[in-house]
């Protein structure tokens, strides 16, 4: 990838391949270590870090849902750019399910679980919620459910009429 990305006569010494082959291990070596970290140190990966190391599919929009991705494997999980590259892929299927069901009737496909959810990199979904939130996903125009950050916006949304709903029922008027 990273022989690819360069123009023309830029891979055409040893010299330069080598310090290509060197980027690129680094980067494996950057994307491992952050795996073996806690999630604050070393610091969070960066689109470019990904792209360094011949690993595509990573934007600024899944960015944060790949990173759980890698953080979440074990020692080893995340040092070749096939484990990686699998990683960002199911992620990008994980997105892909939802806005499928965004664009479905509400039966084909299949509606999402809480694990659907988890996979696309979102939080706040439970089995108690789940239903509001599907609904909100399938009240989505084409393309209204298709980055983590527009399906992070529909759990939210859920959540806050959720509560607002069992406010009244407890008594309590919140506007």
């Amino acid at each position: 990838a990273q022989v690819l990305a360069q123009s023309t006569g830029g891979a055409d010494t040893c010299t330069e391949v080598q310090a290509l082959v060197t980027a690129a291990s680094n980067a494996l070596i950057k994307i491992e270590a952050y795996n073996n970290g806690d999630g604050t140190t070393p610091p969070a990966l960066t689109v470019t870090d990904y792209q360094a190391a011949g690993v595509t599919g990573v934007n600024p929009d899944n960015l944060a849902a790949v990173n759980a991705k890698v953080l979440a494997q074990s020692a080893g999980g995340a040092d070749t750019v096939g484990e990686v590259q699998t990683l960002v892929n199911a992620v990008n299927t994980a997105i892909a399910k939802v806005e499928a069901y965004n664009n479905g009737d509400g039966i084909t496909p299949s509606a999402l679980t809480a694990q659907d959810y988890v996979d696309a990199g979102v939080s706040g979904v439970t089995a108690d919620n789940l239903a509001a939130v599907n609904a909100q996903v399938l009240a989505q125009a084409a393309g209204g459910a298709d980055s983590v950050g527009e399906i992070q916006a529909l759990v939210t949304a859920a959540n806050n009429a959720l509560a607002k709903i069992e406010a009244y029922n407890n008594g309590r008027s919140e506007e």
